[in-house]
């Protein structure tokens, strides 16, 4: 009788301490995720360099996750490439994150980095495969020159020299 007692008084400790735990609160948008939810809409792109030049596309950004996390859905126009990102901000880094995956890859592309000019430009960057598979550095520039203008860029560095890859222009819908 005293072992079933026993167990009994340890069960509902450790529902008690457990319980306390799930009480606190999660964390909670802050002004960092607020600056990523600007870009929440809909979106007209224009590729203006690389590989898709002139072509045209859509992006929809949605803040998910009860605010925590922005996804965005791009694809272009003819059906050629799609991509779907997640964007926040890790307050134990102290970094934006992103993660990228697209038809081109099956490979996700984790990018990190910070404003370099706050609201108005953003820079990341990532380790991944290149078009032939070895390891490159890629390094990404969102401009914000107003609310409904964005530009995208993205560079590849591989061997110690930096090639921009693309361009991509957005328009707010």
């Amino acid at each position: 009788m005293n072992r079933f007692i026993c167990r009994l008084a340890a069960c509902v400790a450790v529902v008690l301490v457990a319980g306390g735990s799930f009480a606190q609160d999660f964390p909670k948008p802050g002004k960092e995720h607020q600056d990523l939810a600007k870009a929440v809409g809909k979106w007209k792109l224009t590729v203006k360099e690389g590989f898709n030049a002139g072509q045209t596309g859509t992006s929809e950004f949605k803040a998910v996750c009860n605010g925590m996390w922005v996804a965005s859905d791009f694809k272009m126009d003819d059906g050629s490439f799609t991509g779907q990102g997640l964007d926040s901000y890790d307050p134990t880094k102290k970094k934006y994150v992103s993660v990228w995956v697209d038809s081109m890859s099956a490979t996700p592309l984790f990018f990190e980095g910070d404003w370099t000019e706050p609201g108005k430009t953003m820079v990341m960057t990532a380790k991944g495969p290149g078009p032939d598979g070895t390891p490159v550095e890629y390094r990404s520039v969102t401009k914000h020159p107003s609310e409904k203008a964005m530009t995208f860029e993205l560079y590849m560095k591989s061997g110690g020299a930096e090639v921009k890859l693309m361009v991509v222009e957005y328009a707010k819908m």
